[in-house]
């Protein structure tokens, strides 16, 4: 669902090429994410299909014909819906989550905050279980794996403490005239 949601945002700015997708993407993440075509281009048929996006031919002198996709009123509507839909998976799945906080100020800041507590709820599971393993690693049978462990339990701990600067943040915001 992340691949809809970056390929709708980025079609919101203004029409683009599949390339011109992959390249905006990789830029507004830093490079965290890429698009490859073996994924983009399946997507952009999917939105097509459900009339989220339109395909028209682009042509230029001496030039192949390259497709330039543009936003629907429909896709328009379907990015808000995807943004601030509360699946699980969108909780519990890393790329999935952060996506959608790269689209954040799209959406109103009451689902912002209902997302960030799903996703907090979620790595706070995620540690408990962790503190049950890295007890079980520490105990001597597998060192290097209590160190990756503890590694990573460190990165959830930082995560829980971002998204609460974070919904902090748009608890603040939705307090502010006019939010």
């Amino acid at each position: 669902m992340y691949l809809e949601i970056l390929i709708l945002g980025m079609l919101r700015e203004r029409p683009r090429q599949g390339r011109e997708i992959e390249e905006r993407v990789e830029r507004m993440l830093g490079g965290w994410l890429r698009l490859s075509n073996d994924a983009l281009h399946p997507a952009l048929e999917r939105l097509e299909r459900q009339r989220a996006i339109r395909r028209e031919a682009g042509r230029e002198e001496g030039r192949a014909d390259r497709h330039i996709y543009s936003l629907t009123e429909e896709g328009g509507e379907l990015l808000i819906r995807l943004l601030s839909e509360e699946p699980e998976r969108a909780a519990t799945d890393e790329t999935e989550f952060m996506v959608r906080v790269a689209f954040f100020g799209m959406i109103a800041p009451e689902v912002r905050t209902r997302l960030l507590e799903a996703r907090r709820e979620a790595i706070k599971a995620q540690l408990a279980h962790l503190q049950e393993v890295v007890s079980e690693a520490h105990g001597g049978r597998n060192p290097w794996a209590g160190r990756m462990i503890t590694y990573v339990r460190d990165g959830m701990l930082r995560e829980v403490e971002w998204l609460q600067e974070l919904a902090e943040e748009s608890a603040s915001e939705s307090r502010q005239p006019g939010a």
